[in-house]
C-alpha cells in the first residue's frame, strides 16, 4: 500500500464516528474540526478534505463568534498591529505623519477618503471604520 493511501486511511480513522461533513452545531464539535484538521495537516497537508472542513468551520464562526464592537480608531489600530504597520506607514492615506497621528488619537476623524483607503489597503468594510 502507497504511502499516500496509508496517509489517507489514517485520516478518515480519525473522523470516525464523527459526522464532519456539515458545519458544527456548537463549540465541542467545532472544536472535534480543529482536531481533525490538525491531524490532517500532520499526516497529509495537502488533502483536499482540510479546504472543505475549513469551509464548515469558516460558516460556522461566522454565524456564532460574535465580533465586539470597536471604533474605527481602534479597529484602525487593531488592523495595524496585526499587519506590523507604524503610524509612517499610513502616510500614504493621511496625507502626513501630523495627520495620522491625530486621526489615532482621536483628534481628527477619518474622511471619505481616509475610509476607503484603509478599506482598501487592509481589504475590509469600509463599514469598519466609521
Amino acid at each position: 500500500m502507497s504511502a499516500v493511501v496509508e496517509k489517507r486511511i489514517e485520516a478518515l480513522e480519525a473522523l470516525k464516528g464523527f459526522n464532519w461533513l456539515r458545519v458544527p452545531r456548537n463549540d465541542k464539535e467545532y472544536s472535534a474540526l480543529e482536531d481533525v484538521i490538525e491531524h490532517l495537516m500532520l499526516k497529509d497537508p495537502k488533502s483536499p478534505i482540510i479546504k472543505v472542513i475549513a469551509e464548515f468551520m469558516s460558516e460556522y464562526e461566522s454565524n456564532s463568534v460574535k465580533i465586539p464592537e470597536a471604533s474605527g480608531v481602534e479597529a484602525l489600530k487593531f488592523l495595524m498591529d496585526q499587519h506590523g504597520l507604524r503610524q509612517v506607514d499610513l502616510v500614504d492615506v493621511f496625507g502626513n505623519q501630523g495627520n495620522v497621528s491625530s486621526a489615532l488619537n482621536q483628534k481628527r476623524g477619518f474622511s471619505v477618503q481616509n475610509i476607503k483607503a484603509l478599506s482598501k489597503k487592509f481589504n475590509v468594510n469600509p463599514a469598519v471604520f466609521i
